[in-house]
């Protein structure tokens, strides 16, 4: 089993990058890293970089806006919000426990009982006592067994509410105001 290295990289993309000459980008034989190598000319070294290949795709984030994933802002809602997709590939925080709430954890803790409804994931659930009473409790919405929302005249309302809980399965993702996504 061949187990080494095979470049990804066209000869032409890799010939220069800006003050980074040689820039060459490889995958391993198992799929499992990704090594980087170069010259920088205005630091005067090479450099050679392996990254699990892991920590730069989420497989199990199934998201509206893949381009949102690690673009530098922070969506503290789900399904972007989860270690599956990386904290919004690491532009959050990892969750916090909430005081009074042992069961709570969120990224913002101060946000919990501050009389602002935070209707999205995780704030407003049972364990983090419906954003700490600031929302009401939610309901089910007609037509959807399985789905509960403090305000469901969102659900079918002609815009894609593209998170938790408006955007699963069981809420019809969105009544059908929001795409499929595979």
């Amino acid at each position: 089993k061949n187990v080494g290295f095979a470049n990804v990289m066209q000869l032409e993309e890799r010939d220069a990058d800006g003050n980074v000459f040689g820039w060459d980008i490889s995958l391993s034989g198992d799929a499992s890293k990704i090594s980087v190598s170069g010259h920088d000319y205005d630091k005067a070294y090479s450099f050679v970089k392996i990254y699990e290949v892991d920590s730069f795709f989420y497989p199990d984030c199934m998201v509206l806006n893949p381009e949102f994933i690690g673009d530098g802002t922070c969506l503290e809602f789900e399904p972007y919000y989860t270690a599956q997709c990386g904290y919004d590939g690491g532009d959050c925080s990892t969750p916090i426990p909430v005081s009074g709430y042992p069961e709570c954890y969120v990224r913002l803790p101060s946000k919990v009982g501050d009389t602002t409804c935070n209707d999205f994931f995780p704030y407003n659930t049972k364990q983090c006592g419906y954003d700490g009473g600031d929302c009401e409790t939610p309901v089910q919405v007609e037509g959807y067994p399985e789905c509960y929302m403090t305000d469901p005249s969102r659900i079918g309302d002609e815009k894609c509410q593209g998170w938790v809980p408006y955007y699963t399965i069981e809420c019809g993702f969105d009544g059908g105001d929001c795409p499929v996504e595979n």
